[in-house]
C-alpha cells in the first residue's frame, strides 16, 4: 500500500509539473502508457525536482525558479532549497523563516556540520548526493538523502528526501 501511496504521490507531482517543466524532463519519470514508472525511486524524485528547478532557474530566472518551492503539494516529502556558499538561505520550502539566515553551523545526528559539507563537494562537483543524518523518536539515527546542484558559481539548489523516512 505504501508503494501505491508513493506512485500517486509520483504521479501527481509530474501533472504538476508538466506545467512548469520541459516536457523532455516530465516523460522520462512515465513508462509508454503515460504511467509513472515503478522504479521512480525518493533518490530519483529529489535529483529530478533539483533539475526542474535549475532549469528554470536558467530559462526564467531566480524568482520563477524560487516560487515553485512553495508548492507544498508539489514538494510533500521533500524539502527544497537554495543557499549561497556561505550558507545563507535564499529560498526554503515549507519554511520561509529561513530565508536570509546562515545555516552554516547546522549539525547532524553524527556531529557534521552540514551545510559545510555541502559547500565542500560542490567546490568539486557541479553536483552530487551528501547524506546527513536526523535523531529520530526513538534516538536512532535517520539517513537523509540531499542531492546538491550548483547553479551559479556562488549558488546552489539542493533536495532532501523525507519522503520514506
Amino acid at each position: 500500500m505504501k508503494s501505491h501511496s508513493f506512485l500517486i504521490l509520483t504521479a501527481t507531482i509530474l501533472s504538476v509539473t508538466s506545467l512548469l517543466y520541459p516536457q523532455s524532463l516530465v516523460d522520462s519519470r512515465m513508462n509508454s502508457e503515460g504511467e509513472v514508472n515503478p522504479a521512480v525511486t525518493d533518490s530519483n524524485l529529489a535529483l529530478d525536482l533539483v533539475e526542474m528547478v535549475a532549469h528554470t532557474f536558467r530559462e526564467k530566472g531566480e524568482k520563477a525558479a524560487f516560487a515553485s518551492f512553495a508548492d507544498e503539494k508539489l514538494l510533500q516529502g521533500y524539502y527544497l532549497f537554495a543557499l549561497d556558499m556561505s550558507g545563507k538561505v535564499l529560498a526554503y520550502s515549507h519554511n520561509d523563516n529561513l530565508i536570509g539566515r546562515s545555516l552554516i553551523n547546522t549539525i547532524d545526528a553524527r556531529g557534521r556540520y552540514v551545510i559545510v559539507e555541502f559547500i565542500k563537494l560542490l567546490q568539486n562537483e557541479e553536483n552530487g548526493w551528501f547524506t546527513y543524518y536526523l535523531y529520530s523518536s526513538n534516538d536512532s539515527r535517520i539517513p537523509v538523502p540531499c542531492y546538491l546542484q550548483k547553479i551559479e558559481s556562488d549558488l546552489f539548489i539542493g533536495c532532501e528526501a523525507y519522503a520514506r523516512h
